[in-house]
């Protein structure tokens, strides 16, 4: 149940930002306009298509990936319009190409991993699915600019193809990162690794500074983001020595406020965050004997409850044996 309404959830936001970033940005509507994109692509994405995905479950992994397939498809579509001349056309043929590259393309992908135990589903899937295809897409856009000249045939090509590749390359990264993680705490080291680079890029950034009368500790930040960086890839070297090295991580996460203010402050608390995901990692071996020791404690309490019911029944038992003594007793004072 819970799982379904949270598909629906969203999917329909999902459907929101869709209808709002074709209507308010793309077609430029009125606010009212935009309001009446938004609240169509809710209840056509968190209705109709959410619906088809519970009732078809064949079909689901490939509508949910062609939702997130949309808005790379119509930033495709503006690029569209500059060669066919059709705006609404060129918008319809990217959100078209957007929706096949993942309906079909990357949605098969997904299924060959989890086929191959490389990829997992996730609490929040969609969601984070859908917004790392946008991010992935908007890079992969940029990068095909800036690496080949405008209006040539070459850019074309790597218009259709480089943003939607590294698209689902986003979007993939997380189910594949938690798919190892069981091995290794490979989603609290990346976080760790992605905290020191924002305290050490704060300290290289500081660094002429540092030779200036009363810089303090300025330095600080070198060699703390450099100190983070380490105790984050240590972990998957070394998985068994979690605890201690998640504590380490916290605790230079901490100094890194001090000349480095914390890497702008995320760094450090996403620095702080690694470490406990860090130390709290027990990997599959760990999960094995919790889930043992909860069933020894199962089995304990139901042996006990059969111990209780077993003393009750001998209770139960005797007083029976005893009652023809008492009747005989009662009949001999009367």
């Amino acid at each position: 149940m819970l799982r379904s309404v949270g598909t629906y959830v969203q999917m329909g936001l999902s459907g929101l930002l869709i209808g709002s970033f074709l209507g308010g940005i793309i077609l430029r509507s009125s606010l009212q306009g935009t309001g009446i994109y938004a609240l169509a692509g809710l209840l056509l994405s968190g209705g109709l298509l959410a619906w088809l995905g519970q009732r078809y479950e064949r079909f689901r992994r490939a509508i949910h990936a062609g939702v997130a397939g949309i808005l790379p498809g119509i930033l495709l579509g503006g690029h569209l319009y500059a060669w066919i001349g059709f705006f609404h056309l060129g918008i319809f043929l990217g959100a078209l190409w957007g929706v096949v590259w993942f309906a079909a393309g990357w949605a098969f992908v997904i299924s060959r991993l989890q086929k191959a135990r490389w990829y997992v589903a996730y609490r929040g899937e969609m969601s984070v699915f859908f917004l790392l295809s946008l991010l992935g897409a908007w890079l992969g856009f940029e990068l095909a600019a800036a690496i080949t000249e405008k209006g040539t045939w070459l850019q074309g090509v790597l218009y259709f193809t480089l943003p939607f590749l590294v698209a689902g390359f986003f979007a993939l990264l997380p189910g594949i990162i938690f798919s190892r993680n069981h091995n290794r705490p490979l989603f609290a080291s990346l976080l760790g690794i992605l905290s020191g680079g924002l305290v050490l890029w704060v300290g290289i950034n500081v660094a002429p500074l540092l030779f200036l009368p009363g810089s303090g500790l300025m330095w600080a930040g070198m060699v703390i983001g450099a100190l983070m960086l380490v105790v984050s890839v240590l972990p998957l070297i070394y998985p068994k020595f979690s605890l201690v090295l998640g504590g380490l991580l916290i605790f230079f996460s901490i100094l890194s406020f001090v000349g480095a203010t914390g890497g702008l402050v995320v760094g450090g608390l996403l620095g702080i965050l690694s470490g406990s995901l860090i130390a709290s990692w027990q990997g599959a071996a760990g999960q094995q004997q919790k889930a043992q020791e909860v069933d020894e404690s199962k089995e304990k309490q139901a042996e006990e409850k059969v111990g209780d019911g077993e003393a009750i029944g001998e209770v139960a038992a005797s007083q029976e044996a005893d009652s023809p003594e008492l009747d005989a007793q009662r009949a001999t004072e009367k």
